[in-house]
């Protein structure tokens, strides 16, 4: 197939092209560029179009599977960084207690405690 052969062929698909991809990415920008891509493909892979095959069935298949393609990336980025968030979420709002440093000083304020008078004294254990 020759470039001239191609856009002629392009052309006559190209609207409904368009609308093909406008409803699968319910988008207009989004259906232009997957458009583009689909001629880049498309153009690219000329020679491997047969001829007397249905040319419309062919690009709307190169445009299908980039639109599969592209959003099954987009969707494992988006599980990676769901992910991400969830493992820094977790890391932010851990407090770790340490319950050995909490016995030490309450052993500490009781001890002393013994060394004060008794108004002193119950100040302190109400603290505790």
């Amino acid at each position: 197939m020759t470039n001239e052969e191609f856009m002629i062929e392009y052309n006559a698909v190209k609207s409904p092209l368009y609308f093909f991809a406008l409803k699968l990415t319910q988008n207009s920008e989004e259906s232009k560029d997957l458009l583009q891509e689909t001629a880049y493909r498309a153009a690219k892979s000329k020679n491997k179009f047969q001829r007397g095959t249905n040319f419309k069935a062919w690009t709307s298949t190169i445009l299908r599977n980039l639109f599969i393609n592209y959003y099954r990336k987009l969707k494992f980025r988006y599980q990676i960084e769901n992910q991400r968030n969830k493992t820094n979420a977790a890391f932010n709002n851990t407090t770790i207690e340490n319950s050995a440093v909490s016995k030490l000083l309450i052993g500490d304020i009781l001890e002393i405690a013994e060394t004060l008078v008794t108004n002193q004294k119950d100040a302190l254990l109400l603290y505790q």
